[in-house]
């Protein structure tokens, strides 16, 4: 059982460090080479949404997390430093021109329902959204 749970943690693990390498470096070099700090929403500050945001802050662009969980988002914007802030998911999806979705799947249709108006707005969308293991297929 706990080599089962050591193998799990462990592609969990793996599958969140190559979604923030994917989505976080192919926005990079685009941000990098026109040297232009971006502002970014990031709706869901999990793991993947969190470590992605984290990179951005770090790159000198302004990021605004949010999720269910108002308080956890300011911890991470506290941790982060002061190009980082913590707000309302409305309030994410109007903050700048780039808005990052990392949710899971089933979560997205009420985010769509809450902010799809403005959506409109954003030069640039990403999504990362994911399925929950416990929801994917036995053959999966």
């Amino acid at each position: 059982m706990t080599s089962r749970r050591l193998n799990t943690s462990r592609r969990n693990f793996l599958q969140a460090a190559a979604a923030a390498a994917l989505a976080g470096n192919l926005p990079f070099a685009a941000f990098a080479q026109s040297g232009t700090k971006y502002k970014i929403g990031i709706i869901g500050s999990g793991k993947v949404g969190g470590a992605i945001g984290g990179a951005w802050v770090k790159a000198g662009h302004e990021v605004m997390f949010s999720s269910l969980d108002l308080e956890a988002d300011k911890k991470l914007a506290a941790s982060l430093g002061g190009k980082a802030s913590a707000g309302t998911t409305r309030e994410a999806a109007t903050f700048g021109t780039v808005l990052l979705l990392s949710v899971p799947y089933a979560a997205v249709p009420g985010i769509a329902k809450d902010v799809g108006g403005l959506l409109d707005r954003k030069s640039t969308r990403l999504n990362s959204s994911h399925v929950k293991r416990s929801r994917m297929p036995s053959s999966a």
